[in-house]
């Protein structure tokens, strides 16, 4: 599993039918499947819920670092994080070039999402992350 990440339980259930000559049916794959990732990655819920920790961590170590965490306050649900490390910024202002790129990605996982990144080039033309944020759609507010 560790080394075959995109191993689909269909695959799973024909392996175990010609490895071992036994039916596994495809739910019974499906569950095991589940099993195993949150064996290798840890249970996303925990990710997000380490988010308060890590940021905590980031003002201690990085003090003047810009972090926003919303979460609704009825349904309690994670909504974005934005975190802007202090170093980053001042990267940015001392060594980038006054353009920033804006692009997102979906995160296509059980909790679904999307990753938007604030860039800018360096003095090498390479990409210099300034910000990012995670947050559960792709909206105007969440860019913003």
């Amino acid at each position: 599993m560790a080394h075959t990440p995109h191993y689909h339980p269909c695959d799973m259930v024909k392996d175990i039918a010609s490895d071992y000559g036994v039916r596994v049916p495809y739910h019974q794959a499906w569950c095991g499947r589940e099993v195993a990732v949150r064996y290798l990655h840890g249970d996303v819920r925990t990710s997000y819920d380490m988010l308060r920790w890590y940021s905590e961590r980031v003002m201690e170590m990085n003090p003047g670092s810009i972090i926003d965490m919303v979460v609704d306050e009825e349904t309690h649900r994670f909504k974005s994080y934005f975190l802007c490390f202090a170093a980053c910024a001042y990267g940015y202002e001392v060594g980038c070039r006054p353009l920033i790129f804006l692009d997102g990605s979906h995160i296509t996982d059980k909790m679904q999402g999307v990753i938007l990144a604030a860039s800018a080039l360096n003095g090498n033309d390479e990409l210099f992350t300034i910000a990012f944020a995670i947050a559960d759609s792709e909206t105007y507010e969440n860019w913003k």
